[in-house]
């Protein structure tokens, strides 16, 4: 096609052009999705026009991709990303060849756009399906791949609508999918159907109840508080359990489920014990295992926080987190009771001390891209650098990490085979005093926290792929070959790695007590340095390796 520009000089054209043309006021414009067409229009319509009549299909391929490429640079707004999205799909989706490039144009258009957000996942996932199909069987791996996380993301959306049904015969595709290309997923698809066979189950109790309080007002409080307990315990949504708490007519059950929206340190001791007492008496009304293990450790949570000098009090805390354990154990799970804590008090008594010349410690790789859900937390003070860093800042080497600079302000996020994820800076204030930082992800969801107040929530896909021979640095950044750089001062007491979210909302890090259970990956002290190294608390693993003269303080 005559008069093409290449597409790096139309992508730095559209940004100029947006910046020259609307200044601050660019993304109040954009909002206007009329607005946003108008602008897209002037700036690619005549390429777009020209490659549509063209019979070469490169050429559509080649626009498509300079469309996706803007819409992905993070410079455009949603309507802008809607428009080029609809554009590139014009383009490539009725080419075989363009299928691919169709599928990321519907991801981009699910991600930017809720309205189309089924469908789109939808269409991508066919259009994977088709160049699946079409593939060689030596090479279908990496395509299987990427059909695999489509028909999981919609898997995933189909469950968030209660479309079970729907959900359920897309992770049974998938399912089919994992033993077709032999995907070490197999367990976490099977995990996914499980879960929606109790969850469908469980929603169909809430439709009972909700039809009979629709139905026969004689059942309205029965009912009401049927749902409240489900909504509570079993679905763990405070908000709705709050609804239908009001409409039960059981003043103290309201008062319970009202006391559980406050903050630990808020409530009293005789407060926190009613509160253990209440959800442990919902254990036998509960019909799902999960549930019963979420009310369990929800007591759990507040016997354990009961802060009192009575030793009858404390008598009776004992023999309550005693049973807990034991009725944790027969549902399967590995309580923290019973686990071994290895931080019971705060703060440390010991630290390390990083002087910012050549002081870190190198732990043992982590696979993050393997674990479904993560936590990374520690406790430091003073600090100033790099906290923890796995990889290097660039592709391939992908990397999760979380520093703290002389202004202040902390930064987390980590990188992908997606491209970079670069989350919020926050300004803190740490008067010289110990600081918790924490991230965690749920699968969906990476929040971080300082001093247990969360400061991000934004939804991504996990970090990774990682390269094995990069270690996970406490204190350092790795450089290329490996070798440390970037070395941050301050004191550490102490980096725990959990394969689970230890924390999903704001929570006072003095009182969460460490301690080492089935979930947790690595686990170091600074009470625990043997040989110049941290000595993890997990049984048989490997420690993490102090370099420089960083000791024991």
């Amino acid at each position: 096609m005559s008069g093409t520009l290449k597409g790096s000089s139309i992508a730095l054209g559209i940004a100029l052009f947006f910046q020259l043309s609307f200044g601050t006021a660019y993304s109040i414009a954009m909002d206007d999705l009329k607005e946003a067409k108008r602008i897209v229009e002037r700036v690619y319509g005549k390429r777009t026009d020209e490659a549509l009549k063209s019979s070469t299909i490169k050429d559509n391929l080649d626009v498509a991709k300079d469309l996706l490429a803007f819409a992905k640079g993070g410079e455009a707004s949603p309507a802008v990303v809607r428009i080029l999205c609809e554009k590139a799909i014009a383009l490539t989706r009725k080419y075989p060849d363009g299928f691919s490039l169709a599928a990321e144009a519907f991801d981009l258009l699910a991600e930017h756009d809720k309205e189309q957000h089924i469908d789109a996942l939808k269409q991508a996932s066919q259009l994977r399906a088709a160049v699946f199909s079409r593939t060689r069987r030596d090479k279908r791996s990496a395509v299987g791949a990427l059909y695999l996380q489509s028909l999981l993301r919609l898997g995933d959306a189909y469950v968030e609508t209660r479309a079970h049904s729907k959900a359920m015969l897309a992770y049974r595709k998938a399912l089919n999918l994992v033993k077709a290309i032999k995907s070490d997923k197999q367990k976490d698809v099977q995990g996914r159907i499980e879960k929606l066979t109790i969850t469908g189950e469980i929603y169909r109790r809430v439709d009972l109840y909700k039809g009979k309080l629709k139905r026969d007002g004689l059942e309205n409080s029965s009912a009401a508080k049927k749902l409240t307990l489900i909504y509570l315990v079993e679905l763990n949504d405070l908000k709705m359990a709050m609804v239908y708490a009001k409409l039960a007519k059981d003043k103290a059950f309201a008062k319970l489920i009202q006391m559980s929206k406050n903050e630990l340190s808020d409530l009293t001791n005789e407060q926190l014990l009613r509160l253990g007492e209440f959800y442990i008496s919902l254990v036998e009304k509960t019909k799902v295992v999960s549930g019963k293990r979420f009310a369990l450790k929800r007591g759990e949570g507040y016997f354990r926080a009961v802060q009192t000098k009575n030793a009858v009090v404390k008598a009776q805390v004992k023999l309550a987190l005693g049973q807990i354990a034991r009725d944790l154990k027969k549902l399967g799970v590995v309580d923290p009771v019973s686990a071994k804590v290895v931080w019971p008090t705060f703060p440390p008594k010991v630290s390390i001390r990083f002087d910012g010349v050549d002081d870190h410690a190198k732990a043992p790789f982590v696979d993050f891209s393997k674990l479904r859900q993560f936590t990374i937390e520690v406790w430091v003070r003073n600090w100033k650098g790099v906290i923890f860093e796995q990889g290097w800042n660039g592709d391939p080497e992908n990397s999760i990490w979380y520093y703290s600079t002389k202004e202040n302000i902390i930064y987390v996020g980590w990188e992908n085979g997606n491209g970079e994820q670069d989350w919020k800076k926050h300004r803190i204030d740490s008067k010289g005093m110990w600081s918790h930082f924490a991230v965690t992800y749920d699968g969906r969801t990476m929040r971080a926290f300082f001093n247990g107040k969360m400061f991000v929530s934004a939804k991504g896909p996990k970090p990774g792929p990682f390269i094995r021979d990069r270690p996970f640095m406490i204190g350092a950044q790795a450089s290329r070959d490996g070798t440390p750089r970037k070395w941050a001062s301050g004191e550490f007491g102490g980096m725990r790695i959990s394969s689970n979210v230890q924390y999903a909302s704001n929570f006072n890090p003095r009182k969460k007590p460490w301690v080492v259970d089935a979930h947790t990956v690595m686990q170091y002290t600074a009470d625990r340095v043997a040989n110049n190294g941290l000595v993890n608390h997990v049984k048989d693993k490997a420690p993490a390796h102090l370099f420089g003269p960083a000791k024991s303080k």
